[in-house]
């Protein structure tokens, strides 16, 4: 399992990533751990562009993201979970990430 991201955050990048589809919500960045957001922004560049969002597109739009990271963020996508809930999915991020910061 990847220690540099988070699950929740392997849960919305794998279903941006399987979908195709950004959240319709911003997330907030500063919540994303540093190889996490590396991703987020090859994926949100690829959709300013007008490119499609993939595993692929997202490595050759920043060649410094780990190709293995991304295979087994896509890999540990629950087949059961549908991606197009990316909204839900950010949604579980930022509320797991409030907790750490109330527990704190």
């Amino acid at each position: 399992m990847p220690e540099s991201t988070t699950l929740h955050e392997r849960l919305l990048l794998a279903a941006v990533l399987i979908s195709g589809n950004l959240p319709t919500i911003e997330p907030h960045l500063d919540d994303f751990t540093p190889a996490a957001l590396q991703i987020w922004n090859a994926a949100t560049g690829l959709a300013e562009r007008g490119e499609v969002i993939s595993c692929l597109n997202v490595w050759r739009a920043d060649r410094r993201i780990d190709p293995v990271l991304l295979c087994e963020v896509v890999s540990e996508f629950p087949i059961d979970l549908p991606s197009r809930h990316v909204n839900l999915l950010l949604m579980a991020l930022e509320g797991q990430v409030r907790r750490q910061r109330e527990a704190a």
